[in-house]
């Protein structure tokens, strides 16, 4: 990990420290950083652990025992307090590897972590190369073999805005250990450290674009055919607001949507009212076809909508709710179709 990373008198928490010598190298930048390191064993298991811990509290250091990275939040004194920044190096359940398990752990991580971060603070998680499931993993693994630490992240409302390599040149004197919950390291080829930060959760206004759509907008856009084509003329017609937080590994959800349509009811004022109220979210729509029932006038349509953005934290779980009230409730209302459950 960069030293970089750390500014003058930032406060900073320390979870699931094993040894405690990634905490001790950072109090020797001598950066006047307020440090709390806290591990979730108690008592302490490691000899290592207990010299290292003494070394901090003999140097203004906060060490905390017992503190499970997962409920931050009913730990006094942290659920008082807010943190620049939050580190998680090499988070893991013990024991054998359990892919599920370490998924859970960092997402409940990132849960109860948010009310501890400062606006503009942020979250840095260490993994071994491959855990992530990013492209800066290299080889970058399956997305089902990998720990979907940008899923994850999406829970607590944080976004990845960067990764860079762990410097261990930097942190002469750290070891880490808890491999297997035993007092042995990870494996250190290509180390990679995450930095998160936070970000809104979508909701109907943020995911709304901010200008108004008039009937001249569906005269002027007539001649066009299919979504990118609207989109593409919109965004050159209108500046829209861009967060200042992106993530540079958005995740994009597809799923499919059907719906009754009736005469008045046209495709372009179908792309419109997706990208007026949802525009923020939705990355691509395409249509797949269209059913005329023979016994009757009724007419089905369908489409796949694309759901990805750099600015909203997004999981599977929330894109889908989204997707099936959301979407559904705005396109029953406002272009008086009805969608098929």
């Amino acid at each position: 990990m960069r030293t970089s990373l750390f500014r003058s008198n930032e406060k900073v928490l320390l979870v699931g420290e094993g040894n405690f010598s990634f905490s001790v190298c950072l109090s020797k930048l001598d950066q006047s950083i307020s440090l709390t390191a806290t591990c979730y064993e108690s008592p302490i298991v490691f000899e290592s652990a207990k010299k290292n811990a003494e070394y901090l509290r003999n140097h203004g250091a906060r060490v905390l025992l017992g503190v499970d990275a997962t409920k931050l939040g009913e730990h006094f004194p942290l659920v008082s307090e807010e943190f620049d920044k939050i580190i998680f190096n090499f988070p893991h359940t013990g024991g054998k590897m359990k892919i599920n398990r370490n998924r859970k752990l960092l997402r409940d991580f990132f849960i109860s972590a948010e009310n501890l971060i400062k606006r503009n603070g942020s979250i840095l998680v260490s993994l071994c190369n491959g855990q992530g499931g990013t492209p800066a993993d290299s080889p970058q693994r399956r997305w089902d073999d990998s720990w979907q630490i940008v899923e994850m992240a999406a829970y607590g409302n944080f976004l990845l805005t960067g990764v860079q390599p762990f410097s261990r040149d930097e942190l002469p004197g750290y070891t880490s250990v808890g491999y297997r919950s035993l007092e042995k390291s990870f494996a250190t080829e290509n180390l990679l450290v995450h930095i998160f930060q936070k970000a809104e959760k979508p909701d109907p206004v943020n995911m709304a674009l901010k200008y108004d759509l008039y009937f001249k907008d569906l005269m002027e856009f007539k001649d066009i055919i299919g979504w990118k084509q609207m989109t593409a003329r919109l965004s050159k017609k209108y500046d829209f607001y861009v967060p200042s937080i992106s993530s540079i590994y958005p995740l994009r959800y597809v799923f499919d949507i059907t719906f009754c349509i009736g005469p008045e009811f046209t495709e372009l004022n179908f792309y419109l009212t997706l990208y007026r109220f949802a525009g923020n979210l939705i990355e691509v729509v395409d249509f797949l076809g269209m059913y005329k029932f023979p016994t009757s006038d009724k007419v089905t349509r369908t489409y796949r909508i694309g759901y990805r953005s750099p600015y909203f934290p997004l999981y599977r779980t929330r894109v889908i709710d989204i997707h099936k009230n959301y979407v559904t409730n705005i396109l029953e209302d406002h272009l008086h179709v009805t969608v098929t459950k």
